[in-house]
């Protein structure tokens, strides 16, 4: 389908949505709906980029549990980094699964010291570090990079302080990848936090790792089929004097 028939396709099925949110919900809110779907339709434009379709056709090998690309919302984002407060030029942000790159466009919005998005889809790749060219001017954070590669055996750099995880990937990936941001931290450990935002029904993988505690629930705006939780490290390293000076990791 190409873009003008794609486009063509959302504007004739526009009105069928409306009414179909008048009919569940209240005349307020479905003006809100209709003036957060201009706000972000505006913001893309603003930061020219095209990040809103989504690929999951796009052939990510064999791997069943790998997601196909779905682009964060707005406002779930904008809540994470709202409640993450970053520090300008000292938090480092990491996106896994980064898809088109709309998680690494915005974040790059804010004055992250750098931002990573690892993706295993060389497509995706090339299309994400596409949108981060184009947005390159409206940025506060001048230090993009876009990995290929998988997140299962990507050594996370010792800097990075925020994680970004958007249902990109379950079961065994997702698994594999948490211990290899606990074994950063377990090297190094540091103020860290991770933002996971996934379907409601799923299993909270993250909720099962003894070496994070929940932080804070956010709110999801629209999207209310998703759950939004930070997380932080309980991994840190403490002296004792037992004798003599020794270092301890400890998950308190």
């Amino acid at each position: 389908m190409s873009k003008r028939m794609t486009i063509m396709a959302k504007l004739i099925g526009l009105p069928v949505k409306i009414l179909q949110r008048l009919y569940a919900n209240s005349w307020v809110n479905t003006m809100k709906w209709c003036w957060y779907q201009f706000s972000w339709r505006y913001l893309e434009w603003r930061l020219g980029i095209n990040t809103g379709e989504f690929s999951q056709k796009i052939v990510l090998g064999d791997d069943g549990e790998c997601n196909g690309y779905e682009p964060i919302d707005f406002k779930c984002f904008d809540n994470a980094m709202d409640y993450l407060k970053v520090r300008p030029g000292k938090d480092v942000f990491l996106d896994y699964g980064c898809g088109k790159g709309r998680a690494v466009v915005l974040a790059a919005t804010y004055p992250f010291q750098r931002v990573i998005g690892i993706e295993r889809s060389p497509q995706l790749c090339t299309i994400a570090k596409e949108q981060v060219r184009k947005a390159k001017r409206k940025l506060k954070s001048q230090r993009v990079e876009i990995v290929n590669g998988d997140a299962t055996t990507y050594e996370v750099p010792q800097d990075v302080t925020k994680v970004f995880l958007f249902n990109s990937f379950t079961g065994n990936v997702l698994s594999d990848t948490l211990n290899r941001i606990r074994d950063s931290l377990v090297k190094f450990p540091r103020n860290f936090k991770i933002v996971y935002i996934f379907p409601k029904n799923d299993r909270n993988m993250l909720a099962e790792c003894k070496w994070l505690r929940e932080e804070c629930i956010l709110p999801t705006g629209f999207w209310t089929h998703v759950k939004s939780i930070v997380y932080d490290s309980r991994i840190e390293y403490v002296t004792i004097k037992a004798g003599k000076s020794a270092e301890v990791l400890i998950e308190h």
